[in-house]
C-alpha cells in the first residue's frame, strides 16, 4: 500500500464470480502447470481431474479510489487484485494478480 492509501482492511469491494461453461478435462499443458503446485505435485492419475474456468467481476467504491494527474488532461491510475483459490485442506491450490491501469481524461473524470 502506498502513503495516503486507505489501509487495506478498510477497502471495500464487491466480486461476483461466475462458471464459464462446464469443466473440461486438463490438458498435457495444464498438467505440466498443476504438477509444478504442491497440491497437485503427487497427483499421479489425471483421469478424474476436471478444470472449471470463472469470470471474477470485481467493484470498487469510486470515493476509494484516487488518480494522480500528468500535469495534462490525464489522470492515471494503478490498481492490483490478487486472489487464490484453495483446496479443502486450506493449502494453496493457485494464485493470480491482475494489474489494471486506468486513464481518464478530465471530461469522463
Amino acid at each position: 500500500m502506498r502513503r495516503g492509501a486507505p489501509p487495506a482492511h478498510d477497502l471495500v469491494f464487491e466480486a461476483h464470480v461466475l462458471p464459464q461453461g462446464d469443466p473440461t478435462e486438463v490438458t498435457p499443458d495444464q498438467i505440466a502447470q498443476l504438477s509444478r503446485l504442491p497440491a497437485f505435485a503427487s497427483q499421479k492419475a489425471w483421469n478424474a481431474v476436471r478444470i472449471q474456468r470463472y469470470l471474477v467481476d470485481f467493484a470498487v467504491l469510486g470515493r476509494q479510489l484516487s488518480f494522480a494527474s500528468t500535469g495534462t488532461e490525464t489522470h492515471k491510475g494503478k490498481v492490483e487484485f490478487l486472489f487464490a483459490a484453495y483446496g479443502a485442506d486450506g493449502s494453496t491450490l493457485i494464485g493470480q494478480r491482475l494489474e489494471v491501469k486506468p486513464e481518464f481524461v478530465r471530461e469522463g473524470f
